[in-house]
């Protein structure tokens, strides 16, 4: 372990063997550092912060921040992340907020790059890009092998299944399926992430299945979404893939203005959060 003598650890943090805590880096209290982790210069990993083994936090990155909401009133919320994840410089991952259940949460092998935000609440899985300038609103849920473009936003409340792409500077505002790929303001399915199929060492029948029902849903629909959901599983019956993709249009369909997870809002979004 290598902790230069200009860090800031709190006394109730623990750094596991291995780790380089380089200068000016900050450690806050409550927080663990798996084994192996790097912080380079004014790094911080904000209180309350779990980091797994082999993470690198960039110089000016701060993990585990204060949640960016109105509603946050100092009580005690945490951010868990998995192994192998790369915070690289200026990026800011924050903790979750106790109306959204207190916790943000990344998974393994995850870049975060330059720049980039995850809101307060969010869930990321693993295997995630999530490229320079891209902003995550608070509980926005993101699936594994997801591939997020620069600069592309994302609401609040919005789920990105696993292996979809954004396109650079998308406004996304509803739901993203499962291996689809979207572009635009606001944001539209344009494609598949069949490069991100063929990455994951997806069978070529499931990537035929996936190209299949993006033609049905989107570029030949006969009817609406529902009713192609039932053909799809009853004509790609026993694929997990074409399951999940369904499960996330129906889910949607359930939700309010596009997102499945809008159902979950539990404040009135009228009331300012300060005059309560």
């Amino acid at each position: 372990m290598t902790i230069h003598p200009t860090a800031e650890i709190d006394a109730t943090a623990h750094i596991a063997d291995g780790c380089e805590i380089g200068p000016f880096a900050v450690v806050g209290p409550r927080s663990h550092l798996g084994s192996d982790c790097v912080l380079r210069a004014h790094a911080v990993v904000g209180p309350d912060t779990t980091l797994g083994h082999r993470c690198t936090v960039h110089p000016f990155a701060v993990v585990g921040g204060d949640p960016q909401d109105l509603k946050w009133k100092g009580e005690q919320v945490s951010l868990e992340c998995g192994d192998d994840n790369s915070f690289r410089e200026h990026s800011s991952v924050h903790r979750g907020t106790v109306q959204g259940g207190g916790l943000t949460t990344l998974g393994n092998r995850n870049l975060i790059m330059a720049g980039s935000h995850v809101g307060h609440d969010c869930h990321i899985g693993s295997l995630c890009i999530i490229a320079n300038n891209v902003m995550l609103g608070g509980h926005v849920v993101v699936g594994n092998r997801a591939n997020l473009g620069g600069g592309a936003g994302v609401h609040h409340f919005t789920t990105i299944g696993s292996g979809a792409f954004l396109a650079g500077l998308a406004r996304v505002i509803k739901d993203v399926p499962p291996w689809m790929m979207v572009d635009g303001a606001p944001a539209e399915v344009r494609g598949c992430n069949r490069v991100g199929m063929q990455r994951a060492q997806m069978s070529e029948e499931d990537i035929q299945a996936v190209l299949e029902s993006y033609r049905m849903l989107y570029r030949d629909p006969g009817g609406d979404q529902e009713s192609t959901c039932a053909v799809l599983l009853e004509r790609f019956s026993g694929s997990e893939t074409i399951q999940s993709i369904v499960d996330s249009i129906r889910a949607t369909l359930c939700g309010k203005n596009g997102r499945a997870l809008e159902n979950q809002r539990t404040h009135d979004k009228t009331v300012d959060p300060r005059d309560r």
